[in-house]
């Protein structure tokens, strides 16, 4: 990690989110570009399906390591903390990326639980906040006090 010389200032938007963590306080993240976001989605997704359709420990084995990549890619893609900045830099590889940004972590004293616990915590936070609403349910959340005729 890189000790910033300026501390970041966190934009009070909808599109910045803090997680909580009991062994090491709080982390500020950023929702990446959609485009970033549907691709390793898709990837995520992928291994999570052929994680389910096969019993070979040895399959369980690798694909839980290419998960636990494509999590940590998520948590760099996501970092946005105020006072240090991750080295890793994304260069279109998501598993080589998260092995990057969770090695980095790891040396900082990082568990494989805590950052596994805020990338799982981070995605509903990110597709909450890129997922669109319908016209409807906005709305219906504006005129929520009018009176029904």
């Amino acid at each position: 990690m890189i000790k910033r010389t300026t501390k970041r200032l966190i934009p009070d938007k909808r599109t910045y989110f803090k997680i909580e963590s009991e062994s090491s306080g709080t982390f500020d993240f950023k929702v990446p570009f959609p485009t970033v976001l549907s691709s390793l989605g898709s990837a995520i997704r992928k291994q999570q399906r052929e994680l389910e359709q096969t019993e070979d420990p040895e399959m369980i084995s690798s694909i839980s390591i290419k998960l636990n990549h494509l999590f940590g890619s998520f948590l760099g893609l996501c970092w946005f903390n105020a006072d240090y900045d991750l080295e890793s830099t994304f260069t279109g590889d998501y598993e080589l990326y998260g092995l990057s940004v969770l090695s980095e972590l790891f040396d900082e004293g990082y568990s494989l639980q805590e950052c596994l616990y805020l990338a799982t915590n981070c995605m509903p936070n990110v597709y909450r906040i890129v997922t669109p609403v319908s016209k409807q349910e906005v709305d219906d959340a504006v005129n929520f006090t009018q009176a029904k005729e």
